[in-house]
């Protein structure tokens, strides 16, 4: 199961710098203070992960209202300027797990209108069996896991969370699910203190880590 954003793509500089653009001006902070609470924050739903950033940064939730317009915002953003090629060896990497017979998802705290359109134009689609967004009732973590448990018919354990961030560690922890950490948003101390069960330089590392014929 696949965290996309600074996992599979190159992104999350990217959405850090579109959220530091539509937040420092609202909360009256510089664009480098709300581009660090982004990074410290990221790796939850869109919706608490922006009122953990007001919080952080100006002692405030957002308003209903302010949410929506700046989820707008932050999606037209990410969907115009967002580059949709994966990182190096991860296009490869997925193509030999899918060949081994490893079941494949995306889970992702991005909603479907931000996360959908940008894994089909990656050209990866057909790799995946479901690309789980992120909304109410339905989030990356517990319900995510426990959704592709009941349609593999597998226990939390025989699932795979490979992510980039300290979120997605504690997210697969508290659902029973194994979790490997690439080092592509972290450096190997950070993550090895998330205390995940594999720490990967790279996504082609991940064949070595997954049953079935070479």
């Amino acid at each position: 199961m696949f965290d996309w954003d600074g996992t599979v793509v190159d992104s999350l500089s990217a959405k850090a710098r579109h959220a530091a653009d539509l937040l420092a001006p609202l909360l009256g902070v510089g664009a480098a203070a709300a581009e660090d609470s982004y990074r410290r924050n990221s790796g939850v739903a869109r919706r608490l992960l922006f009122d953990r950033i007001a919080e952080d940064l100006a002692g405030r939730r957002l308003a209903q209202e302010e949410f929506q317009r700046l989820s707008a915002a932050f999606t037209a953003l990410n969907l115009e300027r967002i580059p949709v090629a994966p990182y190096p060896g991860a296009e490869p990497a997925l193509h030999e797990l899918a060949a081994r017979g490893v079941r494949l998802a995306v889970s992702s705290a991005a909603p479907a209108d931000d996360l959908d359109p940008r894994v089909r134009r990656s050209g990866l689609l057909p790799l995946f069996e479901f690309v789980l967004a992120t909304r109410p009732g339905f989030a990356k973590g517990n319900e995510h896991i426990a959704y592709l448990c009941e349609r593999w018919s597998v226990p939390a354990a025989e699932v795979l969370v490979v992510g980039d961030e300290v979120a997605d560690a504690a997210l697969a922890r508290g659902a029973g699910a194994r979790c490997a950490i690439v080092l592509h948003s972290l450096r190997r101390p950070e993550a090895e203190k998330a205390h995940p069960d594999h720490v990967l330089e790279r996504l082609d590392d991940l064949a070595a880590l997954c049953a079935g014929p070479p």
